[in-house]
């Protein structure tokens, strides 16, 4: 099986009726009854992934498939009769190669062996899928679609499915407290967090794309070694005395983000500042929570900045590794921005705006 940090976009399908299913996954489809597209819009999940807020006609559930190397964790994606507006917006999309002021490219992805097939657009599911490819091909680590398909009746469509793997660790928004209630996070791992994190966001927005749900329940952290720090929270939910433990600096010397839920990302043709201000002002929000001072907050604007406008620049930029390593090889050839010109401190009010804006936006509609 192939890992989701090296998909590409442009691995080989195979269409079994009105699903396409990675070559890669067949047997393991095959062996579990689910190569076909009824059988996995009726499959029965383990794990109902239903949030709050999210309509009656999208559902989201965990899969776990048996294979001969072990269990294999999938997400499923389903869409039941979406309302008219969304079918309008797919319609749009698929006719104009546009979302509002989209400028993605239209390349077909090339699902059928042999045969390149336009279904860029034609659902919802594979409007995920086209936006996965997009975020992959800047080198950034998100799940590999496993199978996807839709039925349509004319151009409306009446139902569609996307099946993911899962790209491993945590969510921030759930990793981030963890480490938090363990006494805090070392200042030289906060640094390293917030650096790998501007390597991300910069990484995604040089290459012109905007994810428009930047938040941390969207960003997974998969630390490269083990974090010890997780075993003492467990500690303390067992015994009321928590035992000192030394946090080493290699423990947490590489992490790998990844980015999830990837269905409204897409290229703005024009006024990209305003996407990447709203990118940013999610991310901003959905740290309100956390114990970041404005100097940290800062570290991350001046990291971005830099970042953004160095691989902007470089015509090989998405070949750099991403995350934390991609940090650390622009820190040590970029300098820091020692001092905010008119431009970034116009920026970070813009930034701060949109924050307050999306937060009343969310205690009016009870989200937060």
């Amino acid at each position: 099986m192939i890992d989701s940090a090296h998909y590409s976009g442009r691995s080989q399908y195979t269409k079994h009726g009105l699903l396409y299913v990675h070559h890669d996954y067949e047997c393991l489809l095959r062996s579990n009854d689910l190569c076909d597209f009824d059988a996995l819009m009726n499959a029965a999940g383990e794990k109902s992934l239903v949030k709050k807020g999210l309509s009656r006609w999208r559902e989201r559930i965990q899969l776990t498939l048996q294979s001969s190397a072990g269990p294999v964790p999938l997400f499923l994606k389903r869409y039941n009769r979406p309302p008219f507006w969304m079918q309008l917006k797919r319609i749009l999309r698929r006719v104009t190669g546009m979302h509002f002021l989209n400028a993605g490219n239209r390349r077909p992805l090339p699902y059928g062996r042999g045969s390149d097939i336009d279904v860029t657009a034609s659902s919802l599911a594979t409007i995920e899928v086209a936006g996965i490819r997009m975020v992959a091909e800047l080198g950034i680590s998100a799940p590999v679609p496993v199978a996807f398909g839709c039925r349509l009746r004319g151009m409306r469509e009446q139902q569609s499915l996307l099946l993911m793997t899962a790209v491993g660790g945590q969510s921030l928004e759930t990793w981030l407290p963890l480490q938090v209630q363990a006494n805090g996070i070392p200042v030289v791992v906060k640094r390293r967090l917030i650096d790998a994190l501007a390597a991300l966001v910069s990484q995604l927005h040089a290459g012109g794309v905007v994810h428009r749900d930047l938040y941390l329940s969207h960003i997974f952290i998969r630390p490269r070694s083990t974090d010890i720090r997780a075993a003492t929270v467990r500690e303390r939910s067992a015994d009321s005395s928590i035992h000192d433990v030394d946090y080493r600096e290699s423990e947490t010397s590489e992490m790998e983000l990844s980015l999830i839920d990837l269905q409204r990302v897409f290229k703005p043709r024009w006024r990209k500042r305003r996407w990447f201000i709203k990118d940013l002002a999610a991310l901003n929000y959905s740290t309100r929570n956390l114990p970041l001072t404005r100097a940290d907050r800062l570290r991350f604007y001046r990291q971005y900045a830099v970042m953004t406008k160095k691989l902007s620049q470089n015509s090989l930029w998405h070949r750099l590794p991403a995350g934390d390593s991609q940090a650390r090889c622009l820190c040590h050839t970029c300098e820091m921005v020692s001092k905010l010109n008119p431009e970034h401190k116009a920026t970070l009010r813009r930034i701060e705006a949109k924050t307050n804006r999306i937060a009343q936006h969310s205690r009016k509609h009870g989200l937060g």
